[in-house]
């Protein structure tokens, strides 16, 4: 392609957050506590299912361990009676059917988060934007944030459910080291050191993806909005007349080729580079079972002992690794979060008022004193020195010519604008320190265009 990037400069845009781990405490603590909220009750169980699902594998490993004890035992005496036997087979039938139950459990609840989330994060950002208030939605930073919170709002879900997943890895990745310690203890660190390499290649390409997708939110928000108007009919008509369908078809397709190319090449590097450290815990695996093995034959443990301990040496292995991936995925998924849980933190530009305003029995007075007012990333006044007196009840009429200041005016006294000077008083009262709760219950403003002759 012609064009290194298509996304062109924003002027004044934001840098990407480093995401510490402060920050990525922070917004766990966040996420698991906003998603709790929605749902107390599902959250609750799923949350126990899903641990108590992870730690039926140990469970299973340890009731076959004995029954292989069992039968070398009856197998050395001489007995061919499997009864022996058949209590260790009910309890594998007991925890398969307890775990059945539980998969059933963990997959119902994760539904019926999932079915609830999507109302409710739809609810949480448009009561936030409302709050927000129209001066602090027209800057341009703002209006970025919210672009990438539209297009990462399923990761606040994402991000629990990884949540859960990782924590109950790591509680069986806690148990399982906490029995293979009374044999093996050498056997965790070991295990352990030799992962650090593919965790060290995993931070470094998550930070890497991420910065390109942030440094190139803009650009993504021109072709999706040209994609958009492509696929609205009400905007097809004016697009067709006016020949604009294949440059905004090759606006769209030049960036999303450009794109993808450039983070597709990332994650083949990145991939590549975790599988190639792969080879260093599967040498911590070996050693392990040497270690077992040597245990086994100087009979300090039994056959069933040995198996246990190799079932765990396996499950060890693959939960480290598995944590890893898991705790990366969720470093990665925190960064696109923290897209959320900054927006949903953000205090509005023109805070709202502690007073509240009683209902109007009549026209209240007004009073405007001189009051300037410039538009957000605008440098010309709307209003100067602008001084205006109206008495409860009476009727006024507002002319001008365009862009003379009317509708800035009737916005001012809707509150939805702080003025650069002056003030404006309702019956005395700036308006300022009303809520807004209370004071729109008290004004309002409606458009109609009316031909002159």
């Amino acid at each position: 392609m012609t064009n290194d990037n298509p996304a062109q400069d924003i002027p004044g845009k934001e840098e990407p957050k480093n995401i510490k781990f402060q920050d990525f405490v922070n917004i766990t603590k966040w996420a698991v506590k906003t998603v709790y909220e929605m749902s107390p009750k599902y959250v609750t169980a799923n949350f126990i299912a899903r641990i108590l699902v992870d730690l039926q594998g140990i469970a299973n490993a340890y009731i076959i361990s004995k029954i292989l004890d069992q039968i070398i035992s009856l197998l050395q005496g001489n007995v061919t009676s499997l009864s022996g036997i058949y209590p260790y087979m009910g309890l594998l039938v007991g925890l398969s059917l307890v775990s059945s139950i539980l998969h059933y459990f963990n997959l119902f609840t994760e539904r019926s988060i999932n079915a609830l989330f999507r109302q409710k994060m739809e609810e949480l950002i448009f009561m936030k934007l409302k709050n927000l208030g129209i001066q602090t939605l027209e800057n341009p930073v703002i209006t970025n944030k919210i672009t990438r919170a539209d297009s990462e709002s399923y990761a606040l879900g994402n991000y629990y459910f990884r949540f859960v997943t990782t924590f109950s890895i790591f509680v069986s990745l806690i148990i399982s080291a906490f029995l293979i310690a009374r044999v093996a203890p050498e056997i965790i660190p070991l295990i352990f050191i030799l992962s650090v390499p593919s965790v060290l290649v995993d931070r470094h390409f998550i930070k890497k993806t991420w910065k390109f997708g942030f440094d190139n939110t803009e650009g993504r928000r021109k072709a999706f909005t040209s994609s958009s108007r492509l696929t609205d009919p009400a905007s097809l008509k004016e697009i067709f007349i006016n020949g604009a369908h294949t440059f905004l078809a090759d606006k769209f397709r030049n960036f999303v080729t450009w794109y993808y190319e450039v983070e597709t090449e990332m994650r083949s590097r990145w991939y590549l580079g975790t599988r190639a450290f792969g080879f260093l815990t599967d040498v911590g695996v070996y050693i392990g079972y040497l270690i077992v093995f040597a245990k086994l034959l100087a009979r300090r443990i039994t056959v069933g002992d040995a198996l246990f301990n190799v079932r765990l040496i396996d499950r060890i292995s693959g939960d480290i690794g598995d944590l890893i991936g898991r705790l990366s995925v969720l470093y990665e998924y925190a960064v696109r979060t923290e897209v959320i849980y900054d927006l949903l933190n953000l205090n509005p530009t023109f805070p709202d008022g502690e007073v509240i305003v009683p209902k109007l029995k009549k026209g209240p007075e007004v009073e405007i004193k001189g009051v300037n007012f410039k538009y957000p990333n605008s440098e010309i006044n709307v209003l100067e020195n602008f001084n205006l007196h109206i008495n409860s009840g009476e009727k006024v009429a507002i002319v001008g010519h365009n862009g003379a200041g009317k509708t800035s005016l009737v916005k001012l006294l809707c509150r939805l604008y702080p003025v650069d000077r002056g003030e404006i008083l309702i019956n005395g009262d700036n308006i300022n320190n009303g809520q807004d709760s209370s004071y729109g219950g008290c004004v309002g403003q409606f458009y109609f265009i009316h031909p002159f002759k």
